[in-house]
């Protein structure tokens, strides 16, 4: 009957031991898991940061493109109104030089459409 009691305690020191092992461990998973999602959160913010900054790049240079799109659609429209009125805006106007006008006028308005839809 001692013999039971005594490896009872035993075993129930030992259940312990094991025990406060078992939750250490767990501990310590818990804690590295914790470290690894925060990494994680800072490289997604890091990543968010990178990108509203490529949006606001792009959006800069985009206004840049609109307004230098304006400036040859002006361009052209007084060089075709000089042309039309027989003054040509430059000494080598050619039948050539009405049609791309045209041409850059297309395709400045489909630039237009494009950027108001």
């Amino acid at each position: 009957m001692i013999a039971i009691g005594v490896s009872g305690v035993v075993i129930s020191i030992t259940a312990v031991i094991v025990g406060e092992h078992v939750i250490r461990q767990i501990e310590t998973s818990v804690d590295d898991s914790l470290e690894l999602t925060n990494d994680a959160l800072t490289a997604v913010s890091d990543s968010i940061a990178v990108v509203d900054s490529l949006v606001t790049t792009t959006r800069s240079g985009m206004t840049s493109v609109r307004r230098t799109i304006g400036t040859i659609e002006s361009s052209l429209g007084e060089a075709t109104t000089a042309y039309e009125h027989g003054k040509p805006a430059s000494t080598e106007g050619s039948s050539r030089s009405g049609e791309s006008t045209r041409v850059w006028r297309r395709q400045a308005s489909r630039l237009n459409e494009e950027e108001s839809s």
